[in-house]
């Protein structure tokens, strides 16, 4: 029994090697483009607003750990690190 199919077309050589999507954005790449003062003085504030935020995360942190550890029966790192150390037996490792 014979199968009998179509030949494969022939695959046209592309005309000339062109980059992925060249030409679509017309304005120059924005790490090419320098910054001004304005920009240095919101990036100082947000660095600022950032750093507070981050700040208040931790305190956040911190305060439910403390919470949870209180409510499992246990008590905070810090305060068994300060017994430890004051303690007769205890002593800084």
């Amino acid at each position: 029994m014979t199968i009998l199919y179509p030949a494969p077309a022939a695959v046209k050589p592309a005309r000339k090697a062109r980059r992925f999507a060249a030409g679509l954005v017309a304005s120059r790449p924005t790490y090419l483009v320098d910054h001004t003062a304005d920009d240095e003085a919101w990036l100082v504030e947000d660095n600022a607003r950032r750093a507070a935020e981050d700040r208040q995360i931790d305190r956040r942190y911190a305060e439910s750990y403390a919470t949870d550890c209180v409510s499992l029966g246990l008590i905070p790192s810090d305060a068994a690190e300060f017994i430890g150390a004051t303690s007769i037996v205890g002593h800084m490792a």
